[in-house]
């Protein structure tokens, strides 16, 4: 009954108004300070990861990916995971028949 009545209310109230836009101001601050929190631990984080991917060596991350190719290579080059043409096929009755 009365909730239509107090929305109306706050159109036209302007302490309600002033209220409102100190916690909105409020919010986007703390919204802001929170943004440039991660944004700062975001850079600090990837500039230690970029400084130690340098100083590191480059020799290091190449022995990786060359690792991680060779691995690859190997298993899916070698066929052993594909059925071979031997062995046994079903047969129209759902037997299995050796070839």
């Amino acid at each position: 009954m009365g909730g239509g009545g107090g929305g109306q209310h706050r159109q036209n109230d302007p302490h309600y108004h002033a209220w409102r836009e100190r916690q909105n101001r409020q919010f986007d601050e703390d919204w802001d300070a929170f943004n440039q929190e991660r944004q700062k631990s975001f850079d600090d984080e990837f500039n230690k990861w970029r400084t130690s991917r340098t100083v590191g060596g480059s020799s290091g991350s190449g022995s990786e990916v060359r690792a991680e190719s060779g691995e690859s290579g190997s298993s899916g080059g070698s066929g052993t995971n594909r059925p071979s043409g031997g062995g046994s096929t079903m047969t129209s009755s759902g037997s299995t028949k050796d070839k």
